[in-house]
């Protein structure tokens, strides 16, 4: 049996998080980030900022549970925002790696 891959790709606001996490996505990978809670239209509200991180973890786990490879975008600055993430992947034997983004190419987000 294959095991699933799965990375998580961080950085601060405008370092290419994205970009590697589309290259991965062309690879066959399932691309999941916050930003995704929010809609194509990109409506952001702090008050329901836990919400989209539970959201993105809960997609993760099942993207996982169903033997997908997943690449996370996320700025995951602390360990706390990592931890999750590397329990789901201890959970599905299927153990994150970790790429840092460190480009400079503006925010999408304004």
């Amino acid at each position: 049996m294959i095991m699933p891959e799965f990375i998580l790709v961080r950085g601060l606001p405008g370092s290419g998080k994205s970009t590697i996490a589309k290259m991965f996505k062309q690879l066959g990978y399932h691309h999941l980030e916050t930003d995704m809670f929010w809609g194509e239209d990109y409506k952001f509200d702090m008050s329901r900022l836990k919400e989209a991180h539970q959201w993105c973890q809960n997609e993760t786990e099942s993207a996982l549970g169903q033997g997908m490879s997943v690449v996370v975008s996320n700025t995951f600055t602390t360990m706390n925002e990592l931890r999750p993430y590397f329990d789901l992947g201890h959970r599905y034997n299927a153990w994150p790696q970790v790429i840092l983004a460190q480009g400079n190419w503006g925010n999408d987000h304004n």
